[in-house]
């Protein structure tokens, strides 16, 4: 069974890197946008979180410790969940792995949260 989420903005974002300034950050600006957030740093702790909030869409960091972002995706996809994916990756990071990922955005880190912003709309209308 395909269980879709769409992103409308009432539904929480949910980060995962490990980078705790990152996320930090990036959930501090966009609590001031009117989002809700929630934060995982590694991706076993980010599908616990998935199955507890269901998020409405994941900024997610594919070098992840204990479960990596394509581990976590895929462990979604095997659960029948599909959801909005901005990939959050390293400057020179060209990796065709991260084609596999099927996500609506990339942003290469570091990132301005005003290119994050202009990500979201996009996705909303497309939901």
């Amino acid at each position: 069974m395909s269980r879709r989420v769409d992103f409308d903005g009432d539904k929480p974002i949910l980060i995962v890197d490990q980078d705790s300034t990152l996320v930090a950050g990036i959930g501090l600006w966009l609590t001031f946008q009117g989002y809700v957030v929630q934060a995982a740093s590694n991706g076993a702790e980010a599908l616990q979180a998935f199955q507890r909030v269901r998020p409405g869409l994941v900024l997610l960091a594919p070098d992840l410790p204990v479960l990596d972002g394509f581990g976590f995706a895929r462990a979604l996809a095997a659960m029948g969940w599909h959801v909005p994916l901005i990939l959050m990756i390293q400057a020179g990071d060209k990796s065709e792995r991260t084609k596999e990922l099927g996500a609506a955005a990339v942003l290469t880190k570091p990132f301005a949260m005003e290119t994050l912003g202009s990500m979201l709309g996009p996705i909303e209308r497309a939901a």
